[in-house]
């Protein structure tokens, strides 16, 4: 019972965990509008990308982004659904929360995720978007 009480102690404490939180989740908002994934409307016709459906504020968001998945592939082909994609990202060692039709959920971690691991996820979210 201790040990997740230990855990937060060594990563700083509840303010410094909240901060990282802002931050990292923050940082995953601007890696997807720098690569073009966000907002759908920048996203170029015959790809994919994603609208943050998340609140903007990041008072009001907690530590994660959801997600809607949005094509601009044509109607003919068939659509990529959240559980593929959801399968294709754990293939890649990143796990979301996936809401059929459209919705992931991205959560990183304040405790566990580093700058790093929302980088690498932006970009095998990319991949995987390209991908199907």
């Amino acid at each position: 019972m201790m040990a997740p009480l230990k855990i937060l102690a060594e990563a700083g404490g509840v303010r410094a965990t909240r901060r990282k939180s802002l931050l990292l989740t923050g940082y995953l908002e601007l890696l997807l509008q720098q690569r073009g994934l966000a907002p759908a409307s920048a996203v170029a016709d015959g790809a994919r990308g994603v609208e943050i459906v998340t609140p903007a504020d990041p008072a009001a968001r907690g530590c994660q982004l959801s997600l809607r998945i949005i094509s601009k592939r044509p109607a003919a082909e068939a659509p990529l659904t959240m559980k593929v994609l959801g399968q294709m990202l754990d293939e890649r060692g990143a796990t979301v929360d996936e809401r059929e039709p459209d919705i992931v959920r991205v959560a990183p971690a304040p405790i566990y995720n580093s700058f790093r691991d929302v980088q690498r996820f932006v970009d095998l979210l990319a991949e995987c978007l390209k991908a199907e």
